[in-house]
């Protein structure tokens, strides 16, 4: 039966919608069109086209289907501005000229304008019309930007294997290099550690372990920074100024003001180039700020201007002393630290270590001397060897005698010059003196 028969038998009661034909009846399609908008299983419409409907045959069952079947070609849907086109989805065929392209799923945007992608309706993605990529933000400045107002954590990476990483490439021909920086697992030739590797060189150059230390050169750091270097130095600090200083500062933790320092200082000389090295410790406990104890000149000359010394002499003229009498120096040219004793005689040791003492004496003919060195009050003795000072009673002439002698000596341990027991001397002190100081 032809349509135009149908038509006339049947009575048309629907308006807008598509005709259908069924054998001998004709009824609506899915189709409605109001002659300004279509709508696809849908009445109700507002869009120049709408399509809708929620039942499927299959899973993959499509709500709009674009079929091709040139695999040279591509299939597409475009979106224009009177006549001018401005958006595209399209898919690649699998045999299309250019390779690079095949199989791809492109999404173009023809105009100078930004690409966007909305969620919860807020902008979550945008591409810029530069090609810049901006997560969290609208205007990315560079090729990616993550921006975000609620989190302090802007990425994740993850992965199974044995390293994690991200690999910067530097293409550049004037030595560009490539880094990876990354997380290895106990199996990795990076270690159980945060590293950066030179893919360059082949080579492991920085390494943070389970344990916080820090390591340089090396995949095993021991301590809290462990520097391994082959044939060079491991280590430079440098200051840029002209003449100016270098400073490694050591800091721990005290009870009294928070840290205690330690410096050694490379200090530079503008005028020709020579520098000098010094060395510094806190003074004294709740001193917070090093102060120099030792220099290193340019020319290798040591000075240590708080090492423990004195030389120790007297004004009282002459003297007769008894046995075990201690010999008292009552004024002194050089007492650094202040650690001898005017009133007693005494230098008392402040540190342990090997000191050096040296006493010459003036004294008198008509009486025997006979004078030691004593420590902590105790004349010494080597087995059968007394270190002494000795001169015979002649009566006709007055001699100086001396003595010289390195100690050992512990922490307040004190030293003095004393007559022997069973003995005298008659010493004139005005001409004599009494000097020590440490060796180290």
């Amino acid at each position: 039966m032809s349509l135009n028969t149908i038509l006339a038998t049947t009575p048309l009661t629907s308006t807008n919608y598509v005709l259908k034909a069924t054998g001998t009846t004709i009824g609506n399609s899915l189709i409605f069109d109001n002659g300004t908008n279509v709508g696809i299983g849908n009445t109700n419409t507002s869009y120049t086209l709408d399509v809708s409907g929620s039942t499927r045959t299959s899973a993959v069952q499509p709500s709009l289907l674009i079929n091709y079947t040139d695999a040279t070609s591509y299939a597409n849907l475009i979106f224009t501005e009177s006549g001018v086109n401005k958006g595209i989805i399209q898919f690649i065929g699998s045999t299309f000229a250019t390779t690079s392209r095949r199989n791809n799923l492109e999404i173009v945007n023809g105009a100078n304008a930004d690409m966007t992608f909305w969620t919860n309706n807020t902008t979550r993605m945008t591409i810029s019309s530069a090609g810049n990529v901006g997560i969290g933000l609208t205007n990315p400045s560079f090729p990616l930007e993550v921006s975000s107002t609620t989190t302090t954590l802007l990425a994740r990476f993850t992965s199974n294997q044995a390293n994690a990483a991200i690999r910067i490439v530097n293409n550049s021909s004037n030595g560009g290099r490539t880094y990876s920086i990354g997380s290895g697992d106990t199996t990795s030739g990076a270690g159980n550690n945060f590293y950066i590797y030179d893919e360059s060189n082949s080579a492991l150059r920085f390494a943070i372990n389970n344990s916080g230390n820090i390591g340089i050169g090396t995949s095993s750091p021991s301590y809290k920074l462990d520097v391994v270097s082959l044939g060079s130095p491991s280590a430079r600090v440098r200051n840029g100024d002209l003449g100016g200083t270098a400073t490694l500062l050591l800091e721990t933790a005290n009870d009294f003001s928070g840290t205690c320092q330690t410096y050694v200082k490379c200090i530079g000389t503008s005028s020709n180039g020579t520098s000098q090295l010094a060395f510094g410790t806190a003074g004294a406990s709740g001193d917070a700020t090093a102060t120099e104890r030792m220099r290193i000149n340019s020319a290798g000359q040591v000075t240590m201007p708080y090492q423990p010394a004195f030389t120790a002499i007297s004004n009282a003229g002459q003297q007769t002393y008894t046995g075990g009498t201690g010999l008292v120096f009552n004024n002194t040219r050089v007492n650094t630290g202040s650690h001898y004793n005017t009133s007693n005689g005494r230098f008392t040791a402040p540190v342990a270590g090997n000191y050096l003492f040296t006493y010459n004496l003036y004294t008198y003919s008509d009486v025997a001397a006979s004078l030691v060195i004593t420590i902590n009050g105790s004349e010494l003795s080597y087995g059968d060897v007394y270190p002494l000072s000795y001169r015979a009673a002649d009566g006709t002439t007055q001699f100086t005698i001396s003595l010289s002698i390195v100690l050992n000596l512990s922490a307040s341990d004190y030293v003095q010059v004393k007559v022997r027991s069973g003995s005298t001397a008659k010493v004139y002190m005005s001409h004599s003196h009494f000097s020590g100081y440490l060796i180290g």
